[in-house]
């Protein structure tokens, strides 16, 4: 049987499998780790002849696009990077002003998360 992920447009290209192949995790450009359960029955799809797996959990991970997801071999814990070159906009009808601009929003960060139970 094959399977879509339910995915937006602002999914990253980064996926890990964990749990033995169960789930699949990936990092979003929204700043959103986004989790699926592969075990979990999939849901028939209205649009295509592919079934459809819905995401299981979410996390606000960053501020910015997480461009990296990495998981520990043996403890519940995932790492994630974030963070991408940002450039003034320079393309503005204010040309006095071009030097003084602010920059958007960045997050370039290293993030752990324990993804296990607590006791």
């Amino acid at each position: 049987m094959s399977v879509n992920y339910l995915l937006d447009k602002s999914l990253n290209q980064k996926w890990v499998r964990m749990g033995g192949g169960r789930y699949v995790v990936s990092g979003n450009n929204n700043g959103v780790i986004t989790i699926w359960d592969a075990y979990k029955e999939p849901k028939e799809s209205d649009f295509d002849e592919f079934s459809v797996l819905e995401p299981v959990q979410f996390y606000m991970g960053h501020k910015d696009c997480v461009n990296g997801i990495s998981l520990h071999p043996t403890y519940p814990l995932l790492c994630s990077s974030s963070g991408q070159r940002k450039f003034p906009d320079l393309l503005s009808e204010d040309d006095d002003q071009i030097f003084a601009r602010e920059l958007p929003e960045r997050d370039n960060s290293l993030r752990l998360w324990w993804i296990g139970k607590c006791s």
